[in-house]
Formats: C-alpha cells, structure tokens, sequence
C-alpha cells in the first residue's frame, strides 16, 4: 500500500485501523479504533504524507468512529479534519459528532464512511446540497442533512458532474447496486476553495477521493 500511496502522490489517505499513532516509511499514521491489541473490525484513520505531517498542531481519538486533526495549512489558518467510520449507534455517534463540530471554527472538513444515502436535492436542504446527488435516500441520510443544516455544511460529492465510475463509493456488482455512501463535507466558506471531489480507483486497496 505504501508504494502505491507514494506514486500516487496523495497527502491524506482514510484507511481502517487500530488505535495509536506511528510512523510508517516516514510518513505519519494517526488511528482511533479498538484496541491495537485486539483485531482491527473499525476505526477512523488518516494516512498523512510526509510532506505534510509537520502541519499536524493537534489530534483528538474521540472513539472508534471518529478522529479530528487540527492542521496549520498556512500562519494564520488551521483547519479541522473529522475523519468518520459508519455509525451503526446512530444517535451516539451524531451527537459526538456534533460535539466535534462545536469545537471548530467554520474552517472543518469530515470525510468518511457515514453509510448515509441523501438522496435528491430538496428546497429545504438547498444550500447544502449540489444538483448532482443520488435518487435514493435511507434510514441514515436524513441526519447528515440536519447536521449540514444546523452547522453550515454541505455536502462537496454533489457538487460536480461526473461519470458514474467517479460519482459512487460504492458498487455492488453481484447486485447491480451503486450508491454514495461516503462523503466529503466542508464548512460553508470552504465552498468556493473545493475545485473537486470524485471517487477514484488507483489505489488497488481501497477507492479513495481527489479533492482539489
């Protein structure tokens, strides 16, 4: 994996893992997830590239589902990275969440896996959503909604057009079922910086996002 991230050039990959912070062929590992010990079933991680790991001012393993990083992207900016791994105590986790978010500074981007479908862009959630979401909306999608409501977030995946090998996160091919269960969503005033999102496949271990 480690090859490949390289030659991918990629400055921050999400992967699965433990609990514990280290140093992998130089770049720096930060994961929140059981116990190291114990058999790594969950957890949200960040993969930082060497080139940026110095940026990192702060970290927080809130639990097995969620991780924030402070990064100082420039003297007078840090931003918040909350990295998420699907909920399945769905209230638990979105109040942790919240708790999160109430820590930032309008400067916050969470990535990962929220198992959430969000379905069709609606006038209500109008201004967190772009035009090219998904058709379909279930039991977890609603909640990401409100969460972008109530924080002035949106939902970057549904900004850009793009094929269907690029839009989804997730195929099932024994099913023929495709949805965009992981997201990429930043503050408001971020909006106009993110030139970007899609789901690419470089990685043979994992599909992983270009943001720009």
């Amino acid at each position: 994996m480690i090859d490949e991230f390289e030659r991918s050039e990629i400055i921050l990959l999400r992967i699965r893992k433990g609990k514990a912070t280290e140093l992998l062929s130089e770049h720096l590992l930060i994961y929140s997830g059981v116990e190291i010990t114990e058999r790594a079933k969950e957890g949200a991680t960040w993969l930082m590239n060497k080139k940026w790991k110095s940026k990192i001012t702060n970290w927080d393993c809130i639990n097995s589902k969620l991780l924030m990083l402070k990064v100082s992207t420039s003297e007078r900016e840090n931003m918040n990275l909350i990295v998420v791994h699907g909920p399945n105590e769905k209230d638990e986790f979105y109040e942790k969440l919240q708790e999160a978010l109430d820590k930032t500074k309008n400067q916050v981007i969470v990535v990962g896996a929220l198992n959430a479908r969000v379905g069709k862009n609606t006038i209500r959630h109008a201004p967190h959503i772009g035009k090219f979401d998904e058709r379909h909306i279930n039991n977890h999608g609603r909640t990401p909604l409100d969460i972008c409501m109530d924080n002035e977030l949106i939902i970057t995946n549904t900004l850009f057009e793009h094929k269907n090998i690029h839009k989804y996160t997730r195929v099932l091919n024994s099913k023929e079922e495709r949805s965009m269960k992981d997201h990429i969503i930043v503050s408001k005033n971020l909006k106009k910086r993110i030139r970007e999102n899609k789901s690419e496949k470089k990685l043979r271990t994992r599909k992983w996002w270009k943001l720009k």
